[in-house]
C-alpha cells in the first residue's frame, strides 16, 4: 500500500510539474528549460519604470552627431489590434521614419487575422516592410497566407542610409533554405560598406534560451549549420544590429563566436507578456553609430 502511495505521490507532483511548464511556456513565452535567473533579473529592469529605455548601442554616440535615419521595430502583436494601434501611434510620437514588424501578426495565420492586422498598419499611414513569424505561418502550413496579405517573406531595402536586410526566419524545420542563403550572400556582397541591419521572427543564437530557429522545433543540426553560415555572412560583411522577436522579453547581447550585436525586441500584445507591452526605436547616426531604445506603450 506505501508503495501504491509513493506512486501515486510521484505521478501527482510530476502531473503538476508538467502543468507549471506548459503554463509558464505558453502565458508568459518564456521557455523554462532556458530559464536563467541572473539573465532574467539583468534584463527584468526593462519591464518598469521609465516610458522610454536606453539599451545602449553599437558605438559611442555623441549628441551633436547629425541624425541620418530613426526606426521602430515591432514584433509578436498576435492579433492584439489595441495595443498593435496604440503602438503606431507612438511610432508616430517618436517620428520614426519607417517600421519594420518581426512578425507573429496573428495567433494562428489566418489570412483573416493577417487581413485586420494589415487594416490596422495601413490606416496608421506609416512605411513598413515585415517578415512572417511562426504563428503566421499554421493555418496554410507554411507562408502562403503571410504571402498573400503582405507578400515576400524576405527581402531588403534602402532607406536614409541605412541598408535593411530582412530574412524569413519562421520555420524551424525548413530553416532558411538555398535559395535565401543564397540570395543573402549576393545582397551582402553587392551591399558591402553601406549601414547594414538585420531583421527576423526567430533568432538565429540566444545565450539562455533555446526558442532561436535551431532549437525551438528540437534540434536541428541543418539549420543550425546555416545559422552558423548567417553569422559568419554577418561578421564579415559588418552588420551592425540584429533584431529578432518571438521570445515575449526583451534582451540584448553579442553572440560570442561572431561577434554580432543581437536585439531581442519586447511583444506589442498585452497576453503572454511578462514585460509591459513595448517596441524598439533605433536611431542611425552619420558615420555609422547607432543607438536603440525601448518605448513602452501606455495603456
Amino acid at each position: 500500500m506505501r508503495f501504491i502511495k509513493k506512486v501515486l505521490f510521484l505521478i501527482i507532483v510530476f502531473l503538476l510539474l508538467g502543468g507549471l511548464y506548459y503554463a509558464l511556456s505558453y502565458f508568459t513565452g518564456v521557455d523554462p528549460k532556458g530559464f536563467s535567473l541572473p539573465f532574467f533579473l539583468k534584463n527584468l529592469q526593462f519591464a518598469v519604470g521609465d516610458k522610454v529605455i536606453p539599451l545602449g548601442s553599437g558605438e559611442s554616440v555623441e549628441p551633436s552627431k547629425e541624425v541620418l535615419a530613426k526606426f521602430s521595430v515591432l514584433t509578436d502583436s498576435h492579433n492584439d489590434l489595441n495595443y498593435l494601434s496604440k503602438a503606431l501611434e507612438k511610432v508616430k510620437e517618436v517620428e520614426s521614419d519607417f517600421v519594420i514588424h518581426l512578425g507573429d501578426w496573428t495567433q494562428v495565420g489566418t489570412q483573416k487575422e493577417l487581413e485586420e492586422s494589415k487594416e490596422i498598419i495601413d490606416k496608421s499611414g506609416v512605411v513598413y516592410q515585415t517578415v512572417p513569424g511562426d504563428h503566421d505561418l499554421w493555418a496554410s502550413s507554411g507562408v502562403a497566407n503571410f504571402e498573400k496579405i503582405f507578400g515576400a517573406p524576405y527581402g531588403s531595402f534602402d532607406e536614409r542610409g541605412v541598408h535593411v536586410v530582412l530574412l524569413n526566419t519562421s520555420d524551424t524545420k525548413l530553416g532558411l533554405g538555398e535559395a535565401q542563403l543564397n540570395w543573402l550572400r549576393k545582397d551582402l556582397i553587392g551591399n558591402e560598406g553601406k549601414m547594414i541591419f538585420a531583421f527576423m521572427h526567430l533568432p538565429l543564437y540566444h545565450p539562455t534560451n533555446n526558442r532561436t530557429i535551431w532549437e525551438k522545433g528540437g534540434m536541428n543540426s541543418e539549420v543550425k549549420k546555416e545559422v552558423d553560415l548567417v553569422l559568419e555572412l554577418f561578421s564579415k560583411y559588418k552588420v551592425k544590429g540584429v533584431f529578432a522577436g518571438d521570445h515575449h522579453f526583451s534582451s540584448n547581447f553579442t553572440e560570442p563566436v561572431s561577434g554580432v550585436k543581437m536585439y531581442i525586441v519586447g511583444a506589442v500584445t498585452s497576453s503572454r507578456n511578462l514585460q509591459v507591452p513595448r517596441f524598439n526605436l533605433v536611431t542611425v547616426y552619420k558615420g555609422g553609430d547607432y543607438k536603440v531604445e525601448e518605448i513602452v506603450i501606455e495603456e
